[in-house]
């Protein structure tokens, strides 16, 4: 519940104009990782009113995420034990 609170908060500063502070709360969002996808996509869905620099960066943003998520499960399946090239193409 505290990082959903945390995760909120932050979407509501990216549309932010100053770009630090868009690089600072993009950051930690990253950090977050997947559980931020969910809250991203609902307030990009339900925020029409916030603009089109804010539907930019939380869509570039999710991107973003999943390829972070995309390159740690491929870190892990190269160096796993068993090399199951299914569970690597998946």
């Amino acid at each position: 519940m505290k990082d959903e609170k945390e995760i909120r908060a932050m979407i509501q500063l990216m549309d932010d104009p100053n770009e630090k502070t868009y690089s600072m709360i993009r950051q930690a969002l990253i950090e977050k990782g997947e559980k931020a996808i969910p809250l991203l996509e609902e307030s990009w869905w339900g925020n029409n009113d916030l603009g089109l620099i804010f539907q930019t960066r939380v869509e570039e943003l999710i991107h973003d995420i999943q390829f972070e998520s995309l390159k740690k499960e491929l870190y892990h399946w190269k160096n796993s034990d068993e090399k199951d090239l299914l569970n690597g193409f998946l």
